[in-house]
């Protein structure tokens, strides 16, 4: 987040930075983070160096399959756009959400 900060100040990076657009990075970061905390301390369902390397089997698979697959595997994307729809917030990097049925408040003719 710091690097976007600085490339943001000096002009070089365009687009929204990490923070405001969380990109795959940031998002599987988070949900492994996660994914490790609930294996290694709620549940104990692994020890912490099973649960690193498990961690870490899963990042280098996903990175294995992708490159066998020859397609963008985001495994961050069910999840994000399943929050962003219970929020309400658009997504970033998605189409833009349909509205429903009267919900810009408009006039009625009666």
């Amino acid at each position: 987040l710091t690097v976007d900060q600085i490339t943001g100040a000096a002009g070089i990076r365009k687009g929204p930075n990490e923070a405001v657009a969380p990109g795959f990075a940031f998002c599987s970061a988070l949900l492994c983070a996660f994914l490790f905390v609930s294996l290694t301390y709620w549940t104990a369902a692994l020890t912490q160096e099973q649960g690193r390397l498990f961690v870490v089997a899963l990042l280098l698979g996903h990175a294995a399959l992708a490159q066998v697959l020859q397609v963008p595997l985001d495994f961050t994307a069910p999840i994000a756009g399943a929050i962003y729809r219970l929020t309400g917030v658009p997504d970033p990097h998605g189409k833009p959400r349909q509205e429903a049925k009267g919900a810009r408040g408009g006039t009625r003719k009666s």
